[in-house]
């Protein structure tokens, strides 16, 4: 296992990080797919479906050059925005967006609540990357967490049940991983899909300017020891 330290002391103090300048961090213009029947990717092309819980949420990922590695060696080439609206397929809680997308390197940056469009949460101390290959539909989830007093993930999406709006604020985090809904079945042909291989990120730039926060830990790709982020991939 590797161990990685993050300065997160911050997030519990509650203050927000400057925004790193986004002068060059220009919105890459991504592609609704819309299909009838089920949807096979096309040749040369590259796709990203996301799945969340939150209504109506607004997600950034930020497309990095190759050579990243880790947060001492982040090299943005833009970023795309999943919309709040344009979805491909919605039930219930759950809603899945599908896009045409470059392929290449992406890490999860931003997610935003419904209520409260200027409440965003930046994964800033705490996030993955994950690569987005030619003629495949790469697969991910991301959401809120509504978590307990200590620390543990309780809820997901951006409905608190029965709690305050400031409890909702001082108790969330990220939740990433893969589609669990099955939205997607009998509208993307199986084959195609590719679950996103997470790779774990200690800290990312917070070039939006937002409220810090971190992605929850995932089974099998990282744990956080207090502030350290622990590797679990082999």
């Amino acid at each position: 296992m590797r161990c990685v330290a993050l300065t997160a002391s911050l997030v519990a103090a509650g203050f927000t990080l400057p925004p790193v300048s986004a002068q060059e961090l220009k919105e890459i213009e991504i592609s609704k797919v819309t299909v009838r029947g089920e949807f096979h990717p096309e040749a040369g092309k590259s796709y990203l479906m996301v799945e969340s819980r939150n209504r109506r949420p607004l997600i950034r990922f930020v497309r990095l050059a190759e050579d990243t590695q880790d947060a001492s060696n982040v090299f943005p080439l833009g970023y795309i925005e999943i919309p709040r609206d344009n979805r491909f397929a919605n039930a219930a809680d759950v809603s899945l967006w599908l896009f045409e997308v470059p392929a290449g390197n992406y890490a999860f940056s931003t997610i935003s609540w419904q209520y409260l469009p200027q409440d965003i949460d930046c994964a800033c101390m705490g996030s993955v990357r994950f690569t987005v290959e030619p003629e495949k539909v790469t697969a991910v989830r991301v959401e809120s967490a509504i978590l307990d007093a200590q620390g543990q993930q309780i809820e997901t999406g951006n409905r608190a049940n029965g709690r305050g709006e400031q409890d909702a604020f001082a108790m969330r985090g990220i939740a990433v991983g893969h589609p669990t809904s099955g939205q997607w079945k009998g509208r993307v042909a199986a084959s195609a899909i590719e679950p996103a291989r997470f790779v774990p990120m200690p800290e990312l730039p917070n070039w939006f300017g937002n409220q810090i926060n971190r992605v929850m830990p995932i089974p099998a790709v990282f744990r956080y020891e207090r502030e350290r982020m622990i590797d679990l991939r082999d």
